[in-house]
């Protein structure tokens, strides 16, 4: 082997210990008593158009996010593009999907803006304004849910004062 080769596969040690693991694990599942039974069963019973309206859903999610994103960023820099503001919504998700308790997504997301020549206090400032609109919606959002659903509430929800 090649030293270029042995160096590669040092530095990417611990992922590819993870896929090793995580593909054993899989096999493991598949292959125990009820593992292709159970798989067979469920791929009988599951509802696929259900599955493709999550995954339209999750693609919509993605884009909705980069276009917020990208409406914040046209305001301070005129010549920024879709495909910016994508990708970093894109980085933003996979970050906090990856650190705990959604950590790193916004910081990646600031630290990208700055490798794409934005500076970092617009950047920052870019975020915090999507990340309180987000929270706006969010609370205005279930306050709708929360009135439209009130009896629901009132009846099933122990000590509900409204």
């Amino acid at each position: 082997m090649k030293p270029a080769f042995l160096g590669t596969i040092k530095k990417n040690l611990f992922g590819i210990i993870t896929a090793v693991l995580s593909a054993g694990v899989l096999l493991g599942f598949l292959f125990s008593a009820d593992g292709i039974a159970s798989l067979a069963r469920i791929s009988q019973n599951m509802r696929y158009e259900w599955l493709l309206v999550a995954l339209a859903v999750a693609v919509a999610a993605w884009f909705l996010e980069g276009i917020a994103l990208n409406i914040f960023c046209k305001v301070i820099y005129q010549q920024w593009k879709f495909r910016y503001s994508f990708c970093i919504g894109m980085e933003g998700i996979l970050y906090s999907a990856l650190t705990p308790f959604s950590t790193g997504g916004q910081p990646m997301q600031i630290y990208s803006m700055r490798r794409l020549g934005m500076d970092t206090g617009a950047a920052s400032s870019i975020i915090a304004m999507k990340t309180v609109v987000y929270q706006i919606i969010l609370v205005l959002y279930s306050l709708v849910m929360v009135v439209w659903m009130l009896p629901f509430f009132q009846t099933n929800v122990s000590n509900f004062s409204f």
